[in-house]
């Protein structure tokens, strides 16, 4: 919190609104001078992501701060793109997942794509899986393939990564599969964003009381990861 303590030091020194703009200015600069000196692109990453976090939530704290902060933070965002792409293309699954969760990077991504699908193959590490699903979900690089993104998403779920279930609904629900999008956002609970997911009502106007009870009882058995052929996937009434 070293820097939240000296952002707001430099807010309450103050004494108008372009000085404290350019004091948001020279602490968000002095980050990403710190961050040019460090060798290892993951912990100057580390460094930029600590000082926009620490950012946001000094200009969360009211409006007069929340309109000087836009330069700022914008600036951060653009450096930490630089070195999430360098660290993402040194290995660092971590970097890998953010980068193809920025919708600005798209370039790298293309790039890092064959490397990713060839890892993913044989990997254990969900940030992996969660990235080469986002590609055949893009489709950019390689044709659109939503059962392939289904898949890694699913996989990436039985590691452990919850955020994944969330994204495999909206990619199912976007597909038109609504039993097997209802099935996924059933499974939305502790570590997923009900918000990152398709709302569970708006699925059942597509199934019959049938199916919302049928795959209700095989969310619960996580052997399950499809509702299976026999199921008709219904159109949207």
């Amino acid at each position: 919190m070293r820097l939240l303590a000296l952002l707001i030091i430099a807010a309450a020194a103050c004494v108008s609104l372009a000085g404290c703009g350019s004091k948001l200015r020279a602490t968000s600069a002095q980050a990403i001078a710190e961050a040019e000196k460090i060798e290892n692109p993951s912990v100057a990453w580390g460094r930029i992501k600590a000082a926009k976090d620490e950012l946001y939530l000094l200009c969360a704290e009211g409006d007069t701060f929340r309109s000087l902060c836009d330069a700022p933070i914008a600036d951060l965002i653009t450096a930490e793109g630089v070195y999430i792409q360098a660290a993402a293309a040194n290995g660092d699954a971590a970097a890998v997942r953010v980068l193809y969760e920025r919708g600005d990077l798209e370039a790298a991504q293309n790039r890092l794509a064959p490397a990713i699908l060839k890892a993913a193959k044989e990997t254990t590490d969900p940030n992996i899986l969660f990235a080469a699903a986002k590609i055949f979900g893009d489709g950019n690089s390689v044709p659109r393939n939503t059962r392939q993104q289904a898949a890694y998403l699913a996989q990436a779920w039985r590691l452990g990564d919850m955020e994944s279930v969330g994204a495999l609904a909206v990619a199912l629900e976007a597909f038109g599969d609504y039993p097997n999008a209802y099935l996924w956002s059933l499974r939305c609970t502790n570590g997923c964003q009900r918000r990152a997911t398709v709302q569970l009502r708006y699925l059942e106007r597509g199934l019959s009381r049938d199916q919302i009870l049928s795959i209700q009882q095989m969310a619960l058995d996580t052997s399950h990861t499809d509702v299976g052929p026999t199921m008709k996937r219904t159109e949207r009434r």
